[in-house]
């Protein structure tokens, strides 16, 4: 019994049976503090690359989150596949992928290709042009606020969000046209469907900018509005490829 009142008393001590409590209490700050610069330390380094290499980094962020949004949207045919097989059990519903294989890897190389050498160099040329036509950033809205009367900033603001507006409504609904036909080409000629190319585009393109443009008013114009309102021109491509995950689900559904 002694013993074991003994070993108790250290315990709550922090005598020898607690050995060091203020070393865990440091090691897990430790820890916490570099888990919490672990993204900012990643901005940097991606900061970073974009000063010295904007349009190669811009291309292969396109092309990884397009890769993304298409494993997503293979998972998701999957999913849904698999819950349709359940409840009818039906064995004759068409799969992209042979047996034994979850993932089309073709398709997921020509989707990242797709963003490398198509999505990425054209939002970077694009949205320059966009911001030299009707700028967003422009000498009004850059200058030191603290100068600038509330009539100043109100219409410094109010500028600012009707170029962004127009920049995000021209590109939802003009440029997508663009955007889907690109992706439709380059993905069919890598995915070896070029013989049906003709055929895909006078059935499924003006059903797949459709479906863009639905995408666009459920929320992906938004997002886009407020990325192109409030990030520097730099990010502004990147913001578009991590809501392009969405609509390359979309597309690729």
């Amino acid at each position: 019994e002694a013993r074991i009142k003994q070993t108790l008393i250290s315990t709550r001590g922090g005598g020898v049976k607690n050995p060091e409590p203020d070393s865990y209490r440091v090691r897990n700050a430790r820890l916490w503090h570099k888990a919490k610069s672990l993204p900012a330390a990643f901005g940097k380094w991606y900061m970073n690359q974009m000063e010295s290499h904007e349009l190669l980094t811009k291309c292969i962020s396109a092309g990884f989150l397009a890769l993304v949004g298409d494993v997503c949207a293979q998972e998701l045919g999957h999913y849904l596949t698999s819950k349709n097989d359940q409840r009818f059990n039906n064995n004759n519903i068409h799969h992209t992928t042979s047996e034994g294989e979850r993932f089309d890897k073709r398709r997921m190389f020509a989707m990242y290709c797709d963003g490398f050498f198509c999505t990425g160099p054209i939002l970077h040329y694009v949205y320059e042009f966009y911001e030299k036509i009707l700028p967003i950033e422009d000498e009004s809205n850059l200058c030191d606020t603290d100068t600038m009367t509330p009539q100043q900033k109100s219409k410094a603001a109010r500028k600012r969000f009707q170029a962004a507006l127009l920049h995000v409504l021209f590109d939802n609904i003009f440029m997508a046209v663009f955007y889907v036909f690109a992706m439709m080409v380059v993905t069919s000629i890598l995915e070896g469907r070029y013989d049906h190319l003709s055929h895909e585009i006078q059935n499924d393109f003006v059903p797949a900018v459709k479906a863009s443009w639905v995408a666009s008013l459920m929320g992906l114009a938004p997002m886009q509005l407020i990325s192109f309102h409030f990030l520097p021109m730099e990010l502004r491509v990147l913001a578009v490829n991590f809501q392009d995950v969405i609509w390359v689900m979309v597309m690729s559904w």
